[in-house]
């Protein structure tokens, strides 16, 4: 027994470090962005400040083996081209992507995830931070997987998709990104943070890439590796009056989990990889904010992996009240 214990032991920790637990100890995350905020408002991205959309996914792993994974991206792109603008499907004012875009953290990865996320649709997929000047029109923005930052993998994020923490400001609501790649944020990321929330009347969300916490002991090497980085992160969304921690890594939707009344977490599905272990079916979420309602409700898509219609089934609704 004591055997088959010590088996299942070494095969976590090996999962662990390929899954980032062990890797706390390469990077301090000194590269931490200032959280100074970018007005979408002022840039034109969002017509209506108080009512508005947002596209999320999360878990593309762009090079995994084919033979593996089915190409969900395209079935996604095949959607997002029909909803892209108010005249014919949903008007996405601007797109989050929560992390792990790449499978590997290899430079070649990084080059094809760009030309899928920023070079493959001609007049939609669009500027990322650091680069608003390029003339598109839907904004995209990033933060780092664990499965994106091995070797020199925040360096090839960086480079190809700016700065993996950012503050996005959409009228009298702030969107935080923040850099949780290793499994940590580290302290000049929250030290800079902080000062940033202190600084900001808006209501907020929160977005990355690893989850808080974890109520199943099983899965608790899904979550921040710090105990006390979680309470202070914990700590600072409850006194600036975050409403909502939004992030994926499970491959699983779970949630909304309430850490107080006024604060949840939820962890969205993976738009390529497993889900449940066995199903492969692309999924997306549309996060939509209603001002008049103070409130925003988060809905999933997906499309069977049976019969890869490009009619996907909605499920499931979340909301978040502000």
């Amino acid at each position: 027994m004591r055997r088959i214990a010590l088996a299942l032991t070494v095969l976590l920790l090996a999962a662990s470090c390929s899954l980032g637990l062990l890797d706390h100890q390469d990077d301090d995350l000194e590269k931490a962005g200032t959280f100074e905020g970018i007005d979408l408002v002022a840039s034109g991205a969002v017509t209506n400040a108080n009512d508005w959309y947002a596209l999320i996914m999360t878990d593309t792993h762009v090079g995994r083996a084919t033979e593996d994974y089915p190409d969900n991206f395209a079935w996604f792109q095949t959607w997002y081209n029909a909803n892209r603008s108010a005249s014919d499907g949903i008007p996405i004012s601007f797109l989050i992507h929560l992390g792990d875009l790449t499978d590997g953290s290899y430079e070649s990865q990084y080059l094809e995830a760009r030309r899928q996320y920023l070079g493959d649709l001609s007049d939609t997929y669009a500027y990322f931070i650091g680069a608003s000047g390029s003339g598109r029109t839907v904004p995209f923005f990033f933060t780092p997987g664990n499965h994106d930052v091995r070797k020199s993998g925040r360096d090839h994020f960086l480079t190809y998709f700016g700065p993996g923490e950012w503050k996005l400001v959409v009228g009298d609501v702030s969107l935080y990104g923040l850099d949780s790649g290793r499994r940590y944020f580290g302290g000049t990321q929250i030290d800079k943070l902080e000062d940033a929330l202190k600084k900001d009347s808006n209501k907020k969300l929160f977005f990355s890439h690893i989850p808080l916490s974890d109520q199943n002991l099983v899965y608790t090497y899904l979550t921040l590796t710090d105990e006390e980085e979680r309470a202070r992160m914990i700590h600072d969304m409850v006194v600036y009056g975050a409403s909502a921690y939004i992030d994926g890594h499970r491959h699983l939707l779970v949630g909304p989990y309430h850490i107080t009344d006024d604060l949840q977490e939820i962890s969205l599905s993976c738009l390529n990889g497993p889900d449940m272990l066995t199903e492969k079916a692309p999924v997306w979420y549309i996060l939509h904010y209603d001002g008049s309602a103070a409130q925003a409700t988060i809905t999933q898509y997906r499309i069977s992996s049976e019969d890869k219609c490009l009619d996907p089934s909605t499920k499931r609704v979340m909301t978040i009240r502000f």
